[in-house]
């Protein structure tokens, strides 16, 4: 059943993840926010991307979403055009925090890239 989600402001969250390559291990991860949710959600998906790279673990999918409560339940999150793309509704409602998002991942392709840590200009900016 799909829900809407037009008053993101009063929602509780969690993420699903289901690792796959461990028989079904399953378990979620409560966040306060869509935008936390994106955080999470994309620091999983590296870390098992990291882990493929390394061969430490073989090359499987995750499962991966975010769920909302609603109505005594808990439901898929779906925005109000029936789309389950977080990061495509933060860059519509939330610009600044899908900024922060677009970051990260240039972030952390330059860690796959260059096998190092990089400073992000906010890291910087912090600093001053």
């Amino acid at each position: 059943m799909k829900k809407n989600c037009k008053n993101n402001k009063q929602k509780k969250y969690r993420l699903f993840y289901w690792y796959a390559n461990c028989k079904g291990l399953s378990y979620t991860i409560p966040v306060s926010s869509i935008y936390e949710a994106a955080l999470v959600k994309y620091n999983l998906a590296f870390s098992d991307l990291i882990k493929y790279e390394k061969d430490i673990t073989e090359d499987f999918t995750n499962v991966i979403c975010l769920e909302v409560y609603e109505d005594d339940e808990w439901v898929k999150w779906y925005d109000e055009n029936d789309n389950d793309n977080i990061e495509e509704w933060l860059k519509e409602n939330e610009p600044e925090n899908f900024v922060k998002i677009y970051k990260l991942k240039q972030h952390c392709q330059a860690i796959r890239e260059f096998g190092r840590d990089i400073t992000l200009d906010d890291e910087e900016d912090d600093e001053e």
